[in-house]
């Protein structure tokens, strides 16, 4: 028979995941010939800040769909895992506004 797990088990499990899984990241350095480093700086700063704000601006969206809906009843994993969609969502918006601005990606080793 299968045990039911409680949500703050479930809830703490999910952020271990999440920690565990962005550790293991590679890292990446964005360049652009004939661009210095203190632009670079100066666009990485912009594209975090735009990414970010769009970013929270779903993730509010995303929490008033669920309690809309109802799904928040359920406890804190739904919560969760809209939390981590929006973090997932904020870093590939940092890395298209840094693409759209001619940065490529490149593996620090």
């Amino acid at each position: 028979m299968l045990q039911r797990i409680p949500n703050r088990s479930l809830y703490f499990l999910c952020w271990i995941l999440l920690a565990v899984a962005s550790g293991c990241q590679e890292r990446h350095r964005w360049t652009k010939s004939g661009v210095g480093v203190g632009q670079t700086d100066l666009d990485q700063a912009a594209c975090q800040s735009l990414a970010t704000k769009q970013a929270n601006k779903e993730y509010d969206r995303e929490l008033l769909f669920l309690e809309t809906t109802g799904s928040v009843d359920g406890g804190e994993l739904p919560q969760t895992f809209a939390k981590i969609d929006a973090q997932k969502r904020e870093k590939k918006l940092f890395q298209a506004c840094l693409g759209a601005r001619g940065y490529r990606s490149q593996p620090v080793k």
